[in-house]
């Protein structure tokens, strides 16, 4: 659009340059007997055999349809930063919400892993005092050795209750994280799209673009 404005006002400006050098050739050929006369109408350069060239109605139109036309692609191009600003903050919010949600599985895997190795170690501690108390010919299943295996057993279940309730807890930050993530991500592309439209509305119809 801005090249082909652009051509017809050069085109314009070409052809006037040619109506003002032909006017001045006829009105020196034909003002023979009287210097300096111009003829007074088409028909008279008729009479003498010459031709006038057709004068354009509007030599500025073409300047000023390529100052129009620039000032719209001015105002696209600049709706679409700004709808593009909008967009690429959304798209990066997506990228930080999938890495807080990533966050949040590993900690709860971490947790669990915590907690499954911290059974193990009780199994092998209730294991050791098992054997223990047998070496002493005490009977493992009554009485204090007893007592002892299920106190060791006891402990061990809440320290893994603790480990699995903090692995829960740092998920649900990051999944916290991760929501307000997205919510300012839509909210970025939103306000994009808005003052996209707002300046096609407002500096559109001031550069002629509706009308």
């Amino acid at each position: 659009m801005c090249v082909r404005e652009s051509l017809q006002a050069l085109q314009l400006l070409t052809q006037q340059q040619s109506v003002n050098s032909q006017t001045n050739t006829v009105a020196s050929l034909t003002g023979r007997g009287r210097p300096g006369a111009a003829f007074e109408s088409r028909e008279d350069l008729a009479s003498e055999g010459v031709t006038a060239p057709e004068k354009p109605e509007n030599p500025d139109a073409g300047e000023s349809s390529t100052l129009k036309a620039a000032k719209i692609a001015g105002v696209f191009g600049e709706a679409s930063a700004k709808y593009l600003a909008g967009v690429t903050a959304n798209e990066i919010s997506k990228s930080n919400e999938q890495n807080l949600l990533a966050q949040a599985d590993r900690s709860l895997e971490i947790g669990k892993f915590q907690a499954s190795r911290l059974r193990r170690q009780g199994r092998l501690l209730r294991g050791s005092q098992r054997a223990a108390a047998a070496a002493q010919g005490i009977d493992v299943e009554s009485g204090s050795a007893a007592d002892i295996q299920v106190d060791t057993e006891r402990a061990i279940e809440e320290d893994a209750g603790r480990i699995r309730e903090g692995a829960l807890l740092e998920a649900h930050g990051y999944e916290q994280r991760a929501d307000t993530a997205r919510q300012a991500g839509r909210r970025a592309k939103s306000a994009g799209t808005t003052q996209a439209l707002t300046t096609l509305i407002s500096s559109g119809s001031q550069a002629g673009l509706f009308g």
